[in-house]
């Protein structure tokens, strides 16, 4: 009888790259929206304040109620710039990422054929391509095939 064989495919390296970078992707965008949500709705909030202090000033004015206009003001403008600077913090974030993810494409296929072209077991293509060898010539310690 021949051994049952599993039938779960395993995903490759480059697929669990691409799943590993949407899911820090995602982590970082999902924060990002909250934040520009939250942003947009603090600043209409602010606008409305202002629009209604505006069209009140002279009950505001007879009643005495600056102090407490001032505070609601200064509490919706606090939460604004609170706001907008968890805004930067989390832009700088996916700036990092963006940044960091570019430089790792580029260093790690070097990363990983590099041990092996100086174990001469393979030879670098002048179009980036690392090929295999079947041989090579251990004397000159080179990566090229022998002949």
């Amino acid at each position: 009888m021949a051994a049952c064989r599993s039938t779960i495919n395993r995903p490759s390296h480059r697929q669990l790259s691409h799943i590993l970078t949407a899911c820090a992707a995602c982590c970082c965008l999902q924060n990002l929206v909250a934040l520009n949500f939250n942003q947009e709705a603090r600043e209409a909030d602010m606008r409305y304040s202002l629009v209604r202090v505006r069209e009140n000033a002279e009950s505001i004015a007879f009643y005495g109620g600056e102090g407490s206009e001032i505070a609601l003001l200064k509490n919706r403008l606090s939460a604004v710039v609170a706001n907008y600077a968890g805004l930067l913090v989390a832009s700088r974030n996916l700036d990092f990422f963006t940044s960091f993810y570019r430089f790792l494409i580029q260093l790690l296929p070097a990363a990983v054929v590099a041990p092996l072209y100086f174990r001469c077991v393979c030879v670098l293509a002048l179009d980036g391509r690392a090929r295999c060898l079947c041989g090579c010539d251990k004397e000159s310690g080179s990566g090229h095939q022998a002949n």
